[in-house]
């Protein structure tokens, strides 16, 4: 059915994201894409697999083997956001420079991934926390419609390289890792400095028009 659809679209190739397995179908998931892999070459077209940040929980990051993935498959795309989500104890970043960088470290060592088959992903969405009676929310905002309020403190967070924002209201404390243009063009950075393969982005739509313009610069595209 992929190969059929593929053909019948005329489309580029295809990109394989399965997420939340179980850890006992890693082998299972890596046959998969073995027997995938030469059928799209076949016709001519890309094949990239998604996979999460090693070392995580079982059913986010044991349940791949990057290694194998990497080397039967044109790209190996890294979901590089995440970091802190709705189930998080703690308010942080959806995607910190330093989280993203000690993970593309791991993916070219201990995973042995080559670095012009790795595509990091990055979001064009945050988090905005909410601390309040010692209990820890958060909600999602794009980062189009990222607003920030008159009293709110802002500086630059050089662990993240992100504008973070933090400011009180109706007894609640806020706190927000921005993703912008800033966050964006750091994040391209850090592409360039490990020579990866490309950039990719979630989600087509939720993004500033201008981020496009630091996107074209930074990864010299016409």
């Amino acid at each position: 059915n992929i190969i059929k659809n593929l053909a019948e679209n005329n489309v580029d190739g295809v990109n394989i994201d399965f997420e939340n397995m179980y850890k006992s179908d890693k082998n299972n998931y890596s046959r998969f894409i073995i027997e995938l892999a030469p059928r799209i070459h076949e016709i001519g077209m890309i094949l990239c697999v998604d996979v999460t940040e090693p070392d995580g929980s079982d059913t986010w990051s044991l349940c791949y083997d990057r290694n194998t993935l990497a080397n039967v498959s044109d790209y190996l795309v890294y979901i590089g956001y995440e970091q802190h989500n709705a189930s998080s104890k703690t308010a942080g970043s959806v995607a910190g420079y330093d989280w993203d960088e000690i993970n593309i470290k791991k993916f070219l060592g201990q995973e042995e991934v080559k670095k012009e088959k790795l595509i990091m992903a990055m979001p064009f969405y945050t988090r905005l926390w909410c601390e309040k009676d010692g209990k820890l929310t958060s909600k999602v905002v794009n980062m189009k419609d990222v607003t920030i309020p008159t009293n709110a403190t802002k500086t630059f967070d050089e662990k993240t390289k992100q504008n973070y924002i933090e400011y009180k209201q109706n007894g609640a404390t806020y706190k927000m890792w921005i993703e912008d243009v800033d966050s964006t063009s750091n994040k391209l950075e850090l592409i360039n400095n490990y020579d990866l393969a490309g950039c990719g982005f979630w989600e087509y739509g939720r993004e500033n028009k201008e981020v496009w313009n630091v996107i074209k610069e930074k990864m010299k595209i016409d």
